[in-house]
């Protein structure tokens, strides 16, 4: 109960992240409007859904200075989207295999601003870009999809 004291350092902790991260997902929206998109509401294709990930990807880039940046299971993600598109004949397989290669391309270009003590262990500014490819989910099935086959292709 708030009135009588009970968990207020964890509510005022967790506002406190909520603000954070609200603040977080507005400066992602103001670094999408810049590049003309809006990603206040969900990607409605499949080619949106690869450039809202980016999005997400750059904000996240920005905000560490590591050597390396996973990405989760963007594979499986995506391919939710590029097989709805499939499906409404709004893609080809040579074009969902266009916005996958580019993705990662895309991924590969970004720049860390590290420190010159890094750059003198790391000659060539590495980029260590981590995704989980395939695999089996807790309940047994398979977690490969079409797309994960994209991004070995790609690779």
């Amino acid at each position: 109960n708030l009135e009588q004291g009970q968990n207020l350092e964890a509510t005022i902790r967790l506002r406190e992240e909520l603000a954070e991260h609200r603040r977080a997902l507005l400066q992602m929206q103001e670094m999408a409007a810049k590049y003309g998109y809006d990603i206040s509401r969900p990607a409605r294709n499949a080619q949106e859904a690869v450039q809202w990930l980016y999005f997400a990807y750059l904000a996240a880039v920005k905000s560490q200075n590591g050597g390396a940046m996973s990405l989760g299971r963007t594979a499986s993600f995506l391919d939710i989207y590029i097989e709805r598109d499939f499906n409404a004949g709004l893609l080809t397989e040579q074009q969902a295999q266009e916005l996958i290669d580019h993705f990662i391309m895309k991924i590969r270009m970004v720049r860390f601003l590290r420190t010159p003590e890094f750059d003198s262990l790391f000659s060539g500014d590495p980029i260590w870009a981590t995704e989980v490819i395939g695999g089996m989910g807790l309940d047994g099935r398979t977690l490969v999809t079409k797309n994960s086959f994209r991004y070995l292709h790609t690779l």
